[in-house]
Order: structure tokens, then sequence, then C-alpha cells
């Protein structure tokens, strides 16, 4: 697996010393994860969420502003800003607080990482690792153990909603490589039996594997799946496809990719349980996650959430720039956090679970996975042009220039002239008569490093009307 210590030899070890080494270090990631003061950050996470919204928001305002100070009195980036650290201590409102620090962009964290660590830590202490790089920039961050505690504490909670754990039985369907990515030969996917987790090759799926995932999936009867969206419609396809029935699946957890509705009806019907969508990032800023009622929470403990337009104006009903300032790592503290992503948010929406935290409307994805029309519109959510659609296995968009798109199709035996000029039209409603649509007939869609599906590839530079600011000005 690709976070194993002595990788070479794993990848080198039958299959049988692999499942053991996995067993092993599951059970090392356990503790770190859920060790320690783990139960107790769940059962105070689980205790405060029944609070009344103006409970929510005044422990939200309180965490933000301890997050403002410290990163005035203890933060290299914000150092220069120090003297309104009164302004901070006074302000009875969240947008008091915020308006002393600029926005953030991820260049100025990726320059220098360090500077976003607040003096007086054990740097030996802390744990240091990089983004997956999607867009080919990683960006290192620096955490403490008792951030990745309080991190995956919110997972734990999401879980508890359905009666789930760490320790329940999974089929894992993400990052996580357990075999060389050049390997031809199956089974794609290896065993913990410490954890009960199934982990599977989301790199190896192909319309050759994908019926053999199918089938050993539903082999290992797991309570939970953890996969990417695309990952796990391609083998909910597969289990439709070969009539197979899973018993005993409580619920499936997407995370890294935005969901489609067609891939959660896809899920739902051949899983028999419904899908919890999740949002994060790897900076932890903010993180948004479906309740039972399905519906798209804020986690108000985890983070703040500012939903901006391109001028950084705040956007309080419809779609902008997700800014998130997170409250959980005291190794690096990101005040207003462009992440880079697009949010839409509702007005005074509320949900029938019970919770009075925030409702987001939609988790529209990266804002370099949007296409720009030539005349200047933004496209995002351009999966209803598939809903429906028959041969298409799956397909990618990338805009390769302002006014063209390839669109490129994994089809299967359905796929003809008609079906063609169908998802033609579907996608010529969305982004209109200006875009050439190149499509092209494909073997396989290309997986990122880390085994991830970019459904959309937009622009490099999507809003050049963008600006936002360093931390420093």
């Amino acid at each position: 697996m690709n976070s194993v210590p002595f990788q070479g030899l794993y990848y080198r070890s039958p299959a049988l010393v692999q499942n053991l080494m996995i067993s092993v270090y599951s059970l090392h990631l356990q503790h770190d994860r859920y060790g320690g003061a783990s139960r107790a950050y769940v059962d105070d996470l689980l205790r405060r969420e029944r609070a009344p919204a103006s409970e929510i928001a005044r422990q939200q305002l309180e965490a933000l502003r301890a997050r403002a100070l410290l990163a005035l009195e203890r933060v290299p980036a914000y150092r220069d800003l120090s003297g309104r650290a009164g302004v901070v201590r006074s302000a009875s409102r969240a947008e008091e607080i915020l308006e002393v620090f600029p926005i953030l962009e991820k260049e100025a964290v990726r320059r220098d990482p360090a500077d976003y660590v607040p003096e007086g830590l054990d740097r030996s202490k802390l744990r240091k690792g990089k983004t997956s790089g999607t867009t080919g920039s990683p960006l290192t961050l620096y955490r403490t153990v008792e951030g990745l505690r309080r991190n995956f504490a919110f997972f734990a909670r999401l879980r508890r909603w359905r009666n789930l754990s760490h320790w329940s039985r999974t089929s894992t369907l993400m990052g996580r490589i357990p075999l060389s990515a050049d390997k031809q030969v199956g089974p794609f996917w290896r065993v913990s039996w410490t954890t009960r987790n199934q982990f599977l090759s989301s790199y190896h799926l192909s319309a050759e594997t994908i019926p053999n995932y199918a089938r050993a999936l539903v082999a290992h009867r797991p309570e939970q799946i953890v996969c990417y969206p695309s990952s796990g419609y391609a083998v909910a396809r597969a289990i439709s496809q070969l009539g197979l029935r899973p018993r005993g699946i409580r619920a499936v957890f997407t995370t890294a990719e935005t969901l489609t509705a067609e891939q959660r009806e896809t899920m739902e019907a051949a899983f028999g349980c419904p899908v919890a969508d999740q949002y994060g990032q790897a900076e932890w800023t903010i993180w948004i996650s479906q309740c039972e009622r399905g519906t798209y929470h804020l986690h108000p403990e985890y983070g703040f959430l500012e939903v901006v337009d391109s001028e950084g104006r705040p956007v309080t009903e419809g779609s902008g720039r997700a800014l998130g300032t997170g409250f959980i790592n005291d190794a690096m503290v990101l005040m207003r956090y462009d992440t880079g992503d697009r949010i839409a948010v509702a007005r005074d929406q509320r949900c029938d679970c019970g919770r009075a935290f925030p409702v987001i409307a939609a988790i529209e994805g990266r804002q370099d996975d949007l296409i720009v029309t030539p005349d200047g519109r933004l496209v995002g959510r351009l999966d209803p042009a598939f809903k429906g659609q028959y041969g298409v296995v799956e397909a990618q968009i990338e805009q390769t220039a302002l006014d063209r798109l390839e669109i490129r199709v994994v089809p299967d035996e359905r796929w003809d002239a008609v079906a063609e000029q169908e998802l033609r039209q579907g996608l010529r409603e969305r982004v209109g008569p200006a875009m050439t649509l190149d499509i092209t007939r494909v073997a396989a869609i290309p997986r990122t490093s880390n085994g991830k599906f970019r459904a959309v590839i937009g622009l490099a530079s999507p809003c050049p009307e963008v600006t936002t600011r360093d931390a420093r000005p």
C-alpha cells in the first residue's frame, strides 16, 4: 500500500504477506486516528450537535475569535496585522473578525508553508505531509496528532449517525493503492484482517476487471463502503448488470469528487442503502456532510465558511468561492483560505434532522473544474447531460480552449450515432452554440496519481478577473 513502510518490500511480497502487512499497518492507522482522546472528541461533538442555533453560533464565534488571536499573536504570516488584535477581542460579529484578514491564496501557502505554523511549537513533533497535487502543485502541510484525531472525530460522528463505527466491516475504493500500479493480474484488492477492511484499487478499474471487483465486494459483505463517487459508481453498475444482491450494507460514504445524481441513484439501487456524501480538504478548513435526511450540513465546530463572489463580497444565496478558516489543526493556521472550490448556500433553510447546522445547497466542485463559455459564463454540474444517456460507461470533459471541449467517452455495446447526437445535444443546451464539441471514444479514462477521476477538467485559469490577496499585504 502506498503509505506502508518498506513499500518496495511490500510490493514484491506475495498477496498473503501483503494482507498481513496491511493488517499490522491498519492497526497503527486506527491508533493514530482514533486513539488517545478521540472518543472524548466524538462524544463532545454528539453532545453539542443538539444545541439551539443561537448557542451553536455563539460557540463558533468564540472559536473564530480564538483562532484569529492565535494567528495575530503567534503566526509569522500574520505578524504585520498584530495591531488589530484589539478589534478581534471586542468584535461582536464574525464579519468584524474576518475583515481583519485578507483572503489567503493557496499559492501563498505553497511558497512558504512554515510561515503559517505558530511560533513556540515543537516542530519535531508535527506531522508533515503534502496534498495529492491534483492540479500538479502539491502543498506542504503541518499537523498535530490531536488535530488528526479531531479531524477523524467528524467522520466518526457521521458514521454514528448511521449506527456504524471505524470497526464496522468496510470496503474501501479510494486513493490507497494496495498493489503496484503496473500489476496486470488480479485480484486487485487486499484485506486488513485486523480492521476487517477490504482495500480495492481504484487504479485498476477497467471494463475487464470491474465484474471481479463487484463479486469480491459482495463476497466481503461490508457494512459500509467508503469510495470515490466514480469508483463506487463503476462497481455499482457492474453489480446491477450481473444481477448480484449485496446484503447488510448500511451506508456508502463518498468523498473527494463531485457526486452526480446519476452516481447516487445507481449506487443506492445497487447497494440497497443511502449514499452519504461528504466534503473536506487536506488543509482542514471546512467540513460538510449529509445527515440522515440527505441534507448537506456545514459542521460549525470544524471551521468557518465564507462564500464570496469574484470580488470577495459575501454571497448569501447561490454559489460562490468557498473560503475556510479551520479550527481543528493547531499546527497550521489558515485564515480565510481560498479552497479553490465553489459551494452554493441557501438562505434561512432548515433541516428536520433536528440539528441547527447551516444548510448547504450544493457542492459544485473545484473552480478549475468549471467550464467557461466564450460569453463568460461559468458552467458547472454538467452531469445532467449524461443522465439517462445510454451507451456511456464513463466520460470526461476537458476544456482545451475557450471555445472548445473535448469529450472522452468510454462506450459500451449500445453506443451509436444516435447516442452521440443525444449527448452532443445535451451538452449544447448547457454550454451554448459557440463551443466546438469534439467527442472521441477511448478505452479508459486515466485516473490521477491517487486514483481520483476528474470528470471535468477546466482551463488552468477559468476566471482571470478573480483576484485575491496574499496573507501579508
